[in-house]
């Protein structure tokens, strides 16, 4: 969780300055990290042996590929309706 917490203070300025997005990620990381790690470990052959926190790490990088669109740039933008719009992706 503190590695959640820790990624969670990285996200593109404005989706964090949207709180319903803020609030939308902490709800999935407090219902979906812990479960799927346990999942992981009781459930699943891995053909490389891993430790939790590797696991976290990559799953964030897939995370940040999504976010990606959303950090502006000179040349690109992010308007609030791209925002909204990922909210109502989220649960």
């Amino acid at each position: 969780m503190p590695y959640f917490i820790s990624w969670l203070n990285t996200l593109p300025p404005k989706v964090a300055a949207n709180p319903g997005s803020r609030e939308s990620l902490m709800r999935l990381g407090e219902v979906m990290l812990e479960d799927g790690i346990y999942f992981l470990r009781h459930d699943v052959s891995e053909p490389v042996v891993t430790v939790d926190n590797n696991i976290i790490q990559s799953l964030f990088r897939i995370m940040d590929c999504y976010l990606a669109d959303y950090y502006e740039t000179e040349i690109k933008k992010v308007l609030p309706e791209k925002v909204e719009n990922l909210l109502t992706m989220l649960p």
